[in-house]
């Protein structure tokens, strides 16, 4: 499966330090899937991480709201998520980092 998508991302929120919201839409099916998360890397996970949207089933166990196939050979789409949300948390950290430095610091 060798496949194209269009896919968009745009990451909507940012909680805590490293926790990006993302909300991934696929134009031509007129299809949006909301709460995607990317954590950025840090000292102990040095690289991105994408799940896919869940909801708290019971104290200890989470259910996800959409399934995708993550199997090697299999896993074309998910590929094409995850970068897609990797791309979008990482303009969300270009734009604050920005917007940080154009605001003046006051005393």
């Amino acid at each position: 499966m060798n496949q194209q998508y269009e896919i968009l991302a745009d990451c909507h929120q940012k909680s805590g330090d490293r926790h990006y919201r993302i909300k991934v839409s696929f134009p031509a099916m007129n299809m949006h899937i909301n709460g995607f998360t990317a954590l950025s890397p840090n000292e102990q996970y040095p690289e991105w991480h994408v799940m896919a949207p869940s909801f708290k089933a019971n104290a200890n166990t989470y259910k996800p709201i959409v399934e995708l196939s993550k199997k090697e050979g299999e896993n074309d789409l998910w590929i094409a998520i995850r970068d897609a949300c990797i791309r979008a948390a990482k303009e969300r950290e270009d734009w604050e980092q920005r917007l940080a430095n154009e605001r003046p610091m006051y005393q």
